[in-house]
C-alpha cells in the first residue's frame, strides 16, 4: 500500500492510502495536477483505503452535522464524532477525518470482484474496472465533502474560461464536450474541469483531472496516457478556485445534413440538472453525494442555486465539431 499525499481545492491537504501498482497508478495519474508526495505504507491491507482530511474549517462543519445527531434515513445519519452517508462513513477527531467506502456484504460482492477481474484481461475492460474503483472508492468520498461543506454536486461537462467568460458545455455521453473544449482553448482559453464539473448552481471549481479525449486530437496539453480509442491529456490550470458561470452551452448532436444552430433554453433548472443525471457516472455520483448537499443547505441555510441560468441548446452535425467552434466564439 502507499500513502499519497494531495493539496486540493478549498480542502486543502489530503492523505490516500491506496493500493501499489495497478488502480494506485491510476488514481495518481487523475490527481497528479494535486500530488505533493508518496510514500510506502506498510502493515495494511487493500481494506485499509481511506481518505485522511485536515482542514480545521471542514471539520467543524462536519462536527456541526454531529451535534445535530440527525437521522435523515438509514442510509444518512450522525451521532458524535461519526457520521454515515449512503455508504461513505466520516470518522471525526479534532485535528482529523477519515474517510472510508463501506465494502457491500454477502455473495453479490464477491460476485462482482470476480466478475470486474475476468474484465481485467482485456486492456479497455482493465481501465473501465480501475476508473469504477476510483469513482467509488475515493472520487465519490471525495465529493462528498465538497457537497457536504460547499453545497457543490456534479454536472456533466466542460467548464473552461475564455474571452474573460467562465462557460459550461454540458450533454451526455459522445456529444463532444470534451473535444470542443479542448478545441476552444487551444490557443489562448484554459479548460477549468473536464467530465465531472463541481457546480452550485452559481459558481464551478476549477479541479482538473485527467481528461479523456479522441486519441488523434491534438492539443497542447501533455498527454498521460495512450489507449486503443482515447487517450488521457492533463489541463494544468488550478488556481482559479470557484468561478462565477457565466453561460452554459447544451451539446446535441444532430445528424450530419441537418443545420448547426443555436437555441435558448425554455424549460427550467430542475429539468436540465435531472437532464445531466441522464450521464450515468453522475447519476452514481449524485445519488450519493445530494443528500449531503442537502443537509449543508438544511444545517446553514443557505444555497447558491440559481432559479434561472443562462443556457443555451446548442444543435452541432455529426463531424461538424471544429464549425462549432467557430460558431461558438461568436456567441461568447
Amino acid at each position: 500500500m502507499i500513502n499519497a499525499y494531495f493539496v486540493f481545492p478549498l480542502i486543502g491537504k489530503c492523505k490516500f492510502c491506496i493500493d501499489k501498482g495497478g488502480s494506485g497508478d491510476f488514481l495518481i495519474r487523475q490527481f497528479k495536477n494535486y500530488l505533493i508526495k508518496l510514500e510506502k505504507q506498510e502493515n495494511v491491507t487493500p481494506m485499509d483505503k481511506s481518505i485522511e482530511l485536515y482542514n480545521t474549517n471542514i471539520i467543524k462543519i462536519l462536527q456541526e452535522y454531529t451535534n445535530e445527531e440527525f437521522f435523515l434515513s438509514r442510509k444518512l445519519y450522525g451521532e458524535k464524532n461519526f457520521l454515515n452517508g449512503m455508504g461513505i462513513h466520516f470518522q471525526l477527531s479534532e485535528s482529523r477525518i477519515r474517510l472510508t467506502r463501506q465494502e457491500e456484504k454477502g455473495g453479490i460482492s464477491w460476485l462482482k470482484k470476480i466478475y470486474h477481474t475476468f474484465l481485467g484481461a482485456d486492456e479497455l475492460m482493465r481501465y473501465n474496472n480501475y476508473s469504477r474503483n476510483f469513482s467509488l472508492n475515493f472520487l465519490i468520498p471525495l465529493f462528498s465533502v465538497y457537497a457536504s461543506c460547499y453545497g457543490f454536486f456534479c454536472i456533466h461537462g466542460s467548464c473552461i474560461h475564455i474571452h474573460r467568460k467562465n462557460i459550461l458545455l454540458t450533454g451526455l455521453d459522445g456529444v463532444g464536450k470534451s473535444t470542443l473544449a479542448s478545441l476552444l482553448c487551444e490557443n489562448d482559453g484554459e479548460i477549468l474541469a473536464d467530465n465531472i464539473v463541481l457546480f452550485d448552481g452559481t459558481n464551478a471549481l476549477n479541479f482538473n483531472l485527467a481528461m479523456r479525449v479522441d486519441p488523434h486530437l491534438e492539443t497542447k496539453y501533455k498527454m498521460l496516457y495512450s489507449g486503443r480509442d482515447f487517450k488521457e491529456i492533463l489541463p494544468n490550470k488550478t488556481d482559479a478556485g470557484a468561478v462565477k458561470v457565466d453561460a452554459v452551452y447544451n451539446l446535441i448532436k444532430i445528424k450530419k445534413t441537418q443545420a448547426m444552430k443555436m437555441e435558448r433554453y425554455h424549460g427550467d433548472m430542475t429539468s436540465w440538472i435531472l437532464y445531466m443525471n441522464g450521464a450515468p457516472e453522475i447519476n452514481q455520483i449524485n445519488a450519493v453525494i445530494s443528500p449531503w448537499r442537502f443537509y449543508h443547505n438544511l444545517v446553514f441555510k443557505e444555497s447558491n442555486c440559481r432559479n434561472e441560468l443562462d443556457i443555451c441548446n446548442f444543435y452541432i452535425p455529426e463531424g461538424k465539431l471544429s464549425d462549432a467552434k467557430e460558431e461558438l466564439l461568436k456567441w461568447v
